[in-house]
């Protein structure tokens, strides 16, 4: 069940948008051993966002998801920023990742939690 957003304040056409959240659902799926049917990602571009006083190309990612304590974080990391860089052309140091390993009672899904 993880959950990936995607904010840059980097102008992005609607279906550019499409198209990097399916190449991030793969990823994540793959990456994470989840079926992609339960893989949501929003990607949220044109952001006011700054990171050290400038406004050149940024980007912050937020993952959560069930089990991600048993997941080297490193690889991960490592790999959605290069897709964010092919896809966007962000410098890595421009981007922060944040991930969340939430417990079964705190992710809910069709109406009730994984407990």
């Amino acid at each position: 069940m993880p959950f990936l957003r995607i904010q840059t304040n980097i102008d992005l056409a609607s279906e550019d948008q499409t198209r990097l959240a399916q190449a991030c659902s793969h990823l994540v799926s793959e990456l994470l051993g989840k079926s992609k049917d339960f893989v949501q990602v929003i990607v949220e571009g044109h952001q006011s966002m700054v990171f050290g006083d400038s406004t050149e190309p940024t980007v912050f990612v937020e993952l959560r998801s069930l089990g991600l304590n048993t997941v080297g974080l490193s690889p991960l990391a490592a790999e959605i920023t290069r897709v964010l860089r092919e896809r966007l052309d962000v410098d890595p140091k421009r981007v922060f990742l944040n991930f969340f390993d939430l417990s079964r009672t705190h992710w809910g899904w069709n109406g009730k939690t994984f407990e």
